[in-house]
């Protein structure tokens, strides 16, 4: 039994299927099994009910996976202290589909240690095609576009805001319904295809179809237009330190919570991961709660 069995073992165990587990481990699938047999002779009992090719983990596997998570967690922490120990240099391309300020709190924490580490930030419209296919290393997004790729749990929800001018007559409410906008004129952005964002369907779900008056395909100079009154706009990226500096615009929350609670997460989608891309996801994932912040399965590689 060696660490690679060990690591072989959690994939088999997340997807019960040796056929996908060699898929993903890029090995072949009699060489799994191989590894699989050797492990449950050298512990002396099965770890899966098999069931002509699925395999079901049994009471056995189950107690031996805690155990081999918790190893591979502590081997992947000392390796971690020992890089570092060290300062990493390189380039990391973050695609923001949605703002996060925790993300960028983990980004300066990490720079502090790693003052050579370069970030190149990315807004999902400047993107083309499926964002998980794109040429960057790591993906910030909403809970409903998470796929089966490695993602770290950023945020428990993201409040939905609605940017009013100062002298709105709902600017000086603590909360608001968002059908309380149902009579008000919208600024929206929407995809290269033309698709509204999240916040239409919003007010869709809401009850009301909302009036559009302006659109556009990115964030350029919305506050501009927002400061012409004639039109508000609602947001999930809302940075209140940013909102202070217009002293004509006042965002307020949406009091109806279930249309605006979500998670927020870091998706894992580099093809050619660095020893810097390494570093970085271990950073964060320790800050936000170590393996119980992540899904998808197993991320493998030099952790």
């Amino acid at each position: 039994m060696n660490i690679l069995h060990l690591r072989y073992f959690e994939v088999i165990a997340y997807y019960e299927n040796l056929s996908k587990a060699a898929q993903v481990l890029m090995v072949s699938q009699p060489a799994l099994s191989n590894v699989l047999s050797q492990l449950e002779a050298e512990l002396g009992v099965p770890l899966f009910e098999r069931s002509g090719k699925k395999l079901m983990i049994n009471a056995s596997g189950k107690l031996f996976l805690r155990t081999t998570k918790n190893i591979l967690h502590l081997l992947d922490d000392s390796l971690s202290n020992l890089k570092n120990q060290q300062t990493i240099s390189g380039q990391l391309r973050i695609c923001f589909h949605i703002y996060c300020a925790e993300l960028l709190k983990d980004i300066s924490a990490f720079t502090q240690l790693n003052p050579d580490a370069q970030f190149y930030f990315y807004s999902a419209e400047k993107l083309k095609g499926d964002l998980l296919n794109t040429a960057v290393d790591l993906i910030v997004l909403p809970d409903y576009k998470w796929e089966s790729v490695p993602t770290i749990t950023l945020g428990t929800s993201s409040t939905i805001y609605a940017v009013l001018p100062r002298g709105h007559r709902l600017a000086d409410r603590d909360s608001i319904e968002l059908s309380e906008l149902k009579d008000e004129y919208f600024y929206f952005t929407s995809s290269r295809d033309g698709v509204m964002g999240r916040a239409y369907s919003q007010c869709l779900d809401a009850g009301f179809t909302p009036k559009v008056r302006y659109i556009s395909d990115d964030n350029i100079a919305y506050q501009s237009i927002l400061l012409t009154g004639t039109a508000i706009t609602l947001t999930y990226d809302i940075n209140s330190l940013f909102y202070q500096k217009w002293n004509d615009l006042v965002a307020v929350p949406i009091r109806d919570r279930h249309h605006s609670e979500r998670k927020i997460g870091l998706c894992f989608t580099s093809s050619s991961p660095s020893p810097l891309l390494y570093a970085f996801w271990n950073f964060v994932r320790e800050r936000h709660g170590g393996e119980d912040a992540c899904q998808g399965p197993p991320l493998e590689g030099k952790f």
